[in-house]
């Protein structure tokens, strides 16, 4: 047997690629030169939250401090994610804000805990897509992929204090954040 020849679509009346043509054509060289990029923002704000510890007793309100434990979700939060890729390479970021609150404590205390902005990134380059560069190393370069990952960018975390303005030894910074900022280089490879 003799292949049969590729089937052809028609043509456009200007002479363009055919209609509903998919692979290396129109799609492949807007990728190629301009790349591709996402933004995405999130705000969350909970109107009600209320906990009824029994039978007969009144609800606890505690949409203004964290939940009943606080360690919950605050009132108001944001959250954003976003990236760019262009020709191999790429960075991804993404992180969030939590409001400050407050909450009582046994005795007729109260404990303070700070606002929140944290931020993640991770930069990647995808050496598959830049054949200049892998020939100067096949062995080493080849189907390889390098990232570059951070963890709490801002190294940041929520801070509590009590109504003297001391910080109770529970929500210390080493218990709050014990790893603090995290940055991971990893290399890998497809054989």
């Amino acid at each position: 047997g003799a292949e049969a020849p590729p089937a052809v679509a028609p043509r456009t009346g200007a002479g363009g690629p055919p209609q509903g043509a998919r692979g290396p054509g129109a799609g492949a060289r807007q990728q190629g030169s301009f790349g591709r990029w996402s933004v995405s923002v999130y705000y969350r704000s909970r109107l009600k939250d209320e906990v009824t510890l029994a039978n007969g007793l009144a609800p606890i309100d505690v949409s203004g401090r964290g939940g009943i434990d606080a360690t919950g979700a605050t009132t108001d939060g944001l959250e954003f994610e976003g990236g760019f890729f262009y020709r191999g390479m790429g960075l991804r970021m993404g992180g969030s804000w939590t409001e400050s609150f407050e909450t009582p404590t046994v005795g007729g205390g109260r404990l303070t805990f700070s606002d929140r902005f944290s931020a993640n990134a991770r930069l990647f380059v995808n050496l598959a897509a830049m054949p200049r560069v892998v020939e100067k190393a096949p062995l080493l370069l080849k189907g390889a992929r390098v990232s570059l990952a951070v963890d709490n960018l801002t190294d940041s975390f929520v801070e509590v204090r009590d109504q003297t303005g001391a910080t109770p030894l529970a929500y210390q910074e080493g218990y709050q954040n014990p790893t603090g900022r995290t940055i991971q280089l990893s290399y890998r490879k497809q054989f």
